[in-house]
């Protein structure tokens, strides 16, 4: 929610410097035909470019954040990180523990976790990671930074294991 209110928040504060801009663009053009005859419309074309812009660039974000695949969503905070042999790290902005491991390449599966993926260190085709929570328990806020379990991924194999504490994981 509060992703969202700052969204606003931002879109508003560009909109209102994209059009105090357009207008004091519009001034120096009006300033500049001092004395002469004053070409409106091109007085209007040159207050509306800034306005013009700013929209331009907040589309054109949308569109790319809808059409480009792997890249970052600037909108919500979403992330598609690509990882070895065709595998990708997903989550939500607003949940980044509740993470997943997805697979792109035919004939891969979903690796199979017992839960959403916290914290993760990559070592070539080996991701270690931490659970954020588990799939079989209830998450409440106070758990948000407690690891659940850790796993072992080889992305080469697609084999998960998972082990009870971190003394198991740096062993």
């Amino acid at each position: 929610m509060f992703e969202v209110i700052g969204l606003l928040f931002a879109l508003t504060a560009l909109g209102l410097a994209s059009i105090v801009t357009g207008l004091f663009f519009g001034i120096v053009a009006w300033l500049v035909f001092w004395g002469r005859r004053r070409p409106r419309r091109l007085i209007t074309v040159v207050a509306l470019t800034p306005p013009a812009s700013a929209a331009y660039l907040v589309v054109m974000a949308i569109l790319l954040t809808l059409v480009v695949p792997n890249q970052p969503d600037e909108f919500f905070g979403d992330f598609n990180e690509p990882l070895p042999h065709g595998y990708t790290l997903t989550g939500l902005g607003k949940m980044p523990d509740f993470a997943y491991f997805d697979s792109k390449v035919a004939g891969r599966n979903q690796p199979q976790l017992l839960g959403g993926v916290r914290a993760l260190d990559e070592d070539r085709d080996l991701i270690y990671g931490a659970y954020g929570h588990l799939d079989n328990q209830a998450y409440t806020a106070d758990e948000a930074n407690i690891d659940h379990g850790y796993f072992v991924f080889d992305t080469s194999t697609g084999r998960v294991d998972n082990l009870k504490t971190s003394a198991e994981l740096n062993a």
